[in-house]
C-alpha cells in the first residue's frame, strides 16, 4: 500500500475515499452536478486514475468494457462522500493493450448518476 493512502486495496483497482487533498481552513463546496473529469494518464500503463465530482453521498462502482461492449472489469461498490475530485485508481495489469470504455456509476439517495469515458492501455 503506498505511504499515506488509507482504504481498501483491490486487485483490479483501488478506491481512495479518505484521501485528503484540501488545505486546512479552506472552504470546500459540494458540486451541484455529477461530472466525470476523465482519466490520467491516458494512454496509461498499467494504472490510471479516474476523477469525478459527486453532488451527494453515493455508492460508486467502475465498469471497464471492451469496444464490443463486453464487461472486462467491474470494481466492487464503494461509498463516497459528496465532493469534488473523487478518485478511483484502476490497475489494468491483467488487461491487454487496446482501447476501452469505462463507466462510473454512482447511486445516491436522490438519483442515479452514470457517465462514460474512453481510455487507452499501452503495454
Amino acid at each position: 500500500m503506498p505511504e499515506g493512502i488509507q482504504g481498501e486495496y483491490i486487485l483490479a483497482g483501488s478506491f481512495f475515499p479518505s484521501l485528503v487533498t484540501s488545505v486546512e481552513g479552506a472552504e470546500t463546496e459540494i458540486p451541484t452536478e455529477f461530472a466525470l473529469h476523465g482519466n490520467y494518464p491516458n494512454p496509461f500503463n498499467p494504472s490510471t486514475r479516474i476523477q469525478f465530482d459527486l453532488p451527494e453521498r453515493a455508492q460508486v462502482t467502475l465498469q471497464v468494457l471492451d469496444l464490443l461492449g463486453r464487461r472486462v472489469v467491474e470494481l466492487p461498490v464503494m461509498a463516497f462522500e459528496a465532493g469534488a475530485n473523487r478518485t478511483i485508481e484502476l490497475n489494468a495489469v491483467n488487461l491487454s493493450s487496446g482501447a476501452y470504455i469505462y463507466r462510473v456509476i454512482a447511486i445516491g439517495s436522490e438519483r442515479r448518476y452514470e457517465k462514460s469515458g474512453f481510455m487507452t492501455l499501452v503495454k
